[in-house]
């Protein structure tokens, strides 16, 4: 047997930089038979340990029989490198070795040892595991040390010692600890401060020193950078600075460093000598990012409609994700586990995830490089139930510089509807009588049922949605107020990425809506380039509250509809608030909250109700209490709003006679009268509409009759 010498190196083919050594490393070594060898350190005496570890060159000795053996590369227990079949036996040497008579390796001064030589020439390129040994190396201590001395003579004006600058990254936090030899005249003494970047978050400074002459400085910690000199006096000769520091930066980037000059000037030579130096060591920083942040594209928010699971991303869509460039080592996520499977992409590299059940904070990853990582989490195939986050959930990522979590470059800008800085209105929206409601009011990140409403500032060159589509789908795309885009989808009952407009280019506020006054489609998530952060202002709104009349079935466009030309008139938005068929008695008597209970309380609200009251032959005097507690609780949840109690509209001699009308009308005018607040007041519809031209079927205004209503109904405000 013979002792050979074994090394290996990494390339860090990222970077294009030199080789250097593993070290550190477990390495077990294994016959190809598959028996574990015994190794030794001479010709079969002294027993090495099996695996062996790799020096501060990377290098590792053993003595076996001629053989063929696998080895195998561990850190901290995991595998980074394995090397099939290498050849055991007498080696060849490079310049500067010898082998003595009993096989031992001799004359190896670490002059000699360079990292690219091995008697098995390993010398390689692994970019399997330049993270693991980045990592390692990225733990130890960065030294800014002095090679040669740094001479002063006559000046005391302080400057900054080059060598003697340690890098602090923003938001960084830093372990410094130094030591500083000097020479200097008795006539001259010493002087220095240390100094930092602007607006630190935290500086504690432990220094002392020892003046020539072996005279002891107390120490004392300084909690700011310093902004006085530092002045040792003493004899000629030798002294030395001793200095510990923990420093967390602000924002800004720059040095820790240290400058010095003479206390009084004088001919005679100060000099900070060579060997002098400070060792920094960065510290973890963590972050908290929220899953809502700006920097994760993200393809929808899943939301929870049934079955009372927390709203979030995964447990409705299973095309949607996010996706991130993420700088750090360690990354864990809040999220909720709903028995089902996520899938995690983390540099390419696909794994399930399996969240336990409920809400737990997760690991994604740990042991890394501080990267940049990028990181993709969806839905397992076929998982329409998965495990879930929302926006107020959170990322926390661990970094040795600054953490930072920033959008791939690569991919669309996904804003999910409940997140992104959009003012969101109803002009077309309305809720139903009974059921479950529409997305846009009952689940915050998607717009579901009877079309929607947006307006946004973008930087973009086109505009795309992603939606579910039940049935045909036609937006409206306006561009600083004028229309650029009509389209129609075509029907295809599955999610996708409908393109709404193209050919845009620089900045503009843009509004997107769904033509088609009743539209059954589900809308996820908003795709442009950049989407302006600042708060969108906000409309102030209309409420239209009635019956189908409100509602506007009929309609192939809304804004064909009363409601959007009256509050686009007034530049307000407005939400349709009512159900086919509804009366005021009971119906609209009881269900006041839907007006009351929305997230932005209206300036104007136009109540409807009455013509279905009147087919149904409701007992007038019942019909004009009803009346009044639903205006009476209109204004209690609204006590700021004009309330506008309409008159039963014109209707065709076929569906009702004029007498029953006025009735009916009669009734609606004297509850207003009753309870006598100057913002109810009762509005005379008399002459509005043509029976005969302006209604559809007699009862329902068409395009012309719903011009004619809205005209009338301004004149009256």
């Amino acid at each position: 047997m013979t002792l050979a010498r074994y090394s290996d190196t990494v390339t860090n083919t990222k970077t294009g930089g030199t080789p250097y050594p593993i070290v550190g490393a477990l390495v077990a070594v294994k016959s190809q038979s598959g028996s574990t060898p015994t190794l030794y350190a001479d010709d079969g005496v002294t027993v090495l340990a099996n695996p062996l570890t790799t020096d501060e060159y990377g290098t590792y000795y053993f003595n076996a029989p001629a053989d063929f053996y696998d080895l195998k590369y561990y850190y901290g227990g995991r595998e980074i490198l394995a090397r099939v079949g290498v050849a055991v036996g007498t080696p060849t040497l490079p310049t500067g070795y010898i082998l003595d008579s009993m096989g031992t390796a001799t004359n190896i001064a670490p002059s000699q040892r360079a990292v690219t030589d091995a008697i098995s020439g390993f010398g390689t390129d692994i970019a399997d595991i330049e993270d693991e040994v980045a990592l390692l190396t990225s733990q130890l201590p960065a030294r800014y040390g002095k090679s040669g001395d740094t001479t002063r003579t006559a000046t005391t004006t302080l400057a900054p010692d080059s060598d003697l600058q340690v890098t602090l990254a923003a938001n960084a936090l830093v372990v410094i600890k130094g030591k500083i030899f000097y020479t200097t005249t008795a006539a001259a003494n010493f002087k220095w401060r240390h100094t930092g970047p602007a607006s630190p978050n935290r500086v504690r400074v432990e220094q002392q020193a020892v003046a020539p002459g072996n005279v002891v400085v107390p120490p004392v910690i300084d909690t700011a950078f310093s902004s006085s000199d530092n002045v040792i006096t003493g004899s000629a000769g030798s002294g030395s600075i001793d200095i510990a520091a923990v420093i967390s930066n602000g924002t800004t980037a720059g040095a820790f460093g240290i400058s010095w000059a003479q206390n009084t000037s004088d001919a005679g030579d100060t000099i900070v000598e060579a060997g002098s130096y400070l060792e920094a060591i960065a510290i973890p920083a963590p972050a908290v990012i929220e899953f809502a942040d700006p920097g994760i594209a993200k393809l929808g928010e899943w939301v929870t409609f049934y079955g009372g699971r927390p709203a979030g991303l995964g447990v409705q869509d299973s095309a949607s994700y996010v996706e991130f460039i993420a700088t750090g080592y360690k990354l864990t996520a809040v999220m909720y586990g709903n028995g089902a499977n996520c899938t995690l992409v983390i540099d390419g590299v696909s794994q399930v995830l399996s969240p336990p059940a409920g809400w737990t904070t997760v690991t994604l990853f740990d042991g890394l490089t501080d990267g940049p990582h990028r990181v993709k989490l969806s839905a397992a195939t076929g998982a329409a139930n998965a495990c879930a986050f929302d926006a107020a959930n959170t990322f926390n990522l661990s970094s040795h510089g600054t953490p930072s979590i920033t959008r791939p470059s690569d991919i669309s800008n996904y804003w999910p509807l409940g997140l992104a800085p959009y003012t969101t209105y109803g002009a077309l929206d309305t809720t139903p009588a009974f059921g479950g409601g529409f997305g846009v009011f009952s689940h915050p990140y998607t717009w579901h049922g009877d079309g929607f409403e947006m307006r946004f500032k973008a930087t973009t060159d086109q505009i795309q949605i992603y939606s579910y589509g039940y049935g045909s789908e036609q937006y409206v795309v306006l561009q600083d107020g004028i229309q650029v885009a009509d389209v129609a989808i075509p029907a295809d009952s599955a999610w996708g990425l409908r393109t709404l407009a193209t050919g845009l280019s620089g900045a503009h506020e843009y509004e997107v809506f769904q033509r088609v006054a009743i539209s059954n489609s589900t809308t996820l998530a908003v795709l442009a380039a950049t989407i302006d952060h600042t708060p969108h202002p906000v409309l102030d709104l209309d409420a239209w509250y009635g019956d189908s009349i409100v509602v506007a079935s009929v309609l192939t466009d809304i804004r064909d509809g009363e409601n959007y030309r009256v509050a686009r008139a007034g530049g307000r938005a407005a939400r349709r608030l009512g159900t086919g068929g509804a009366r005021a008695s009971i119906f609209g008597r009881d269900n006041t909250a839907l007006v009351t209970g929305l997230a932005q309380t209206p300036v104007k609200i136009f109540e409807c109700f009455g013509v279905n009251d009147m087919q149904g032959a409701v007992n007038l005097a019942t019909f004009q209490a009803d009346v009044q507690t639903m205006l009476v609780n209109l204004r209690a949840g609204c006590p700021s709003a004009k309330i506008y109690c309409r008159g039963i509209l014109p209707v065709a001699s076929t569906v009702s006679n004029y007498t029953q009308r006025n009735a009916y009308n009669a009734a609606k005018a004297a509850a207003v009268a009753a309870i006598g607040d100057s913002n109810i007041v009762y509005v005379n519809t008399d002459g509005w509409l043509n029976p005969t031209t302006d209604l559809y079927d007699g009862l329902h205004p068409n395009a012309a009759g719903y011009a004619k209503t809205a005209a009338a109904q301004l004149l009256v405000m």
